[in-house]
C-alpha cells in the first residue's frame, strides 16, 4: 500500500513539475499565461471521463475549457460527448459550446447540436440539457428528430434516454420516407 501512496506522489509531482516547464516554455517571460477573468482553471485538448464505481458513465472532449470561480460551472467550446448507456449501447452528441454544473451532473448545450444513437435515432437543435441525474435530454429550441425512415420537427423536445422515448412539444410536423 505504501508503495501505491509513492508511487502516486511521484506522479502528481511529476505532473506538476511538467505543467510548470510546459507554462515556462511557451510563456514569453517565463511566467504562466494569464487565466480569462474569473476563471480558475483554463485548458487545451481536453480529454474528460465520468466514471461510477468503475463503469464509464461518459466521456467529453473539447477544444478548450475555463471553470469559473463564481458558480464552478465549466464551459467548453467545440464539445465531444459520449453518453454510455450500457455497455454497447452509446449515444454521441457534438455541440460548438457546452456549460457543466459544478456536481458534473447537468450539462446544457449550445450551438449546431447533434446527437445519435448509432443508426437508431439522430437528432438536431440548436440548444439540449442533459441531465445524468434523469436521463432526460430536453430542449426549447428547434428540434429536428430522425429514427428509421420517419422525421419529426417541432418546438421543445424531451428525450428519455433510459426508457427510449421522445416527444416533442409544439409545432410538431412529420414525413415519412417511403425509400426508408
Amino acid at each position: 500500500m505504501r508503495f501505491l501512496y509513492v508511487a502516486g506522489g511521484l506522479l502528481a509531482a511529476a505532473g506538476l513539475g511538467g505543467l510548470a516547464w510546459h507554462f515556462l516554455i511557451h510563456s514569453d517571460n517565463g511566467t504562466p499565461p494569464e487565466l480569462p477573468p474569473g476563471m480558475e482553471v483554463s485548458m487545451h485538448n481536453v480529454r474528460y471521463v465520468r466514471t461510477d464505481n468503475g463503469r464509464v458513465v461518459w466521456r467529453l472532449s473539447a477544444e478548450t475549457a475555463e471553470k469559473s470561480i463564481a458558480d464552478g460551472t465549466t464551459t467548453a467550446l467545440d464539445v465531444s460527448a459520449v453518453l454510455y448507456l450500457s455497455d454497447r449501447e452509446k449515444i454521441t452528441i457534438t455541440a460548438r459550446r457546452g456549460v457543466m454544473t459544478s456536481d458534473q451532473q447537468t450539462v446544457m448545450l449550445l450551438g449546431n447540436v447533434c446527437a445519435a444513437r448509432g443508426d437508431w435515432w439522430k437528432l438536431a437543435a440548436n440548444e439540449i440539457t442533459y441531465s445524468q441525474k434523469t436521463g432526460l435530454l430536453k430542449s426549447d429550441s428547434t428540434v429536428r428528430f430522425s429514427a428509421r425512415g420517419i422525421t419529426v420537427s417541432g418546438t421543445g423536445m424531451i428525450l428519455d434516454i433510459r426508457r427510449h422515448n421522445v416527444r416533442l412539444m409544439h409545432e410538431v410536423e412529420a414525413e415519412i420516407d417511403e425509400d426508408a
